[in-house]
């Protein structure tokens, strides 16, 4: 009986330190989220953790906006030095048409065609220790949700075996 018993409490702690390593790993690990705003007419980034966001680059996005026709767009982000705690950032861009820079004020309404598409972004950012993450996010119910954060390191030996 009291074999069972230790061997219970050894589970259990167990359990304790794999959840206090998933609780750490949290609050290292900024999560940054894309909102589209049809009033402001934008993109707009936002950090949704509790963890300080640096050297934030946006991947290239292919884009195909549904103007009556299929048209096949590029999203050229400007990156942006550093994301605090909540903040709330506008992003942006560029709009090309194969090679052609299409941005004009008007442009900007792309941001209404993002919902309802396939579009998948992704963010490479670090976090105050340096640390590297890439973020994937798709489209899901007309907004942005956040598919996953992984560290960049990780991403990199994925590559390595594909």
């Amino acid at each position: 009986l009291l074999i069972v018993a230790v061997l219970r409490s050894i589970a259990h702690i167990m359990q304790l330190k794999n959840d206090l390593k998933i609780a750490k790993k949290a609050q290292i690990t900024p999560f940054l989220d894309i909102e589209i705003n049809s009033d402001e007419i934008g993109l707009f980034l936002i950090n949704n953790s509790n963890c300080y966001a640096k050297n934030i680059g946006i991947a290239t996005v292919d884009f195909i906006a549904n103007v009556g026709f299929k048209k096949h767009l590029k999203l050229v982000f400007e990156p942006i030095e550093s994301l605090q705690v909540s903040q709330r950032k506008k992003l942006n861009f560029k709009v090309f048409d194969n090679d052609a820079d299409i941005t004009n004020s008007k442009s900007k309404n792309i941001v209404n065609y993002f919902k309802g598409s396939e579009t998948t972004i992704k963010i490479r950012y670090s976090n105050i220790e340096n640390k590297e993450f890439i973020s994937t996010l798709e489209i899901k119910n007309n907004s942005f949700q956040i598919k996953d954060v992984k560290p960049f390191s990780e991403v990199v030996e994925e590559q390595k075996k594909a």
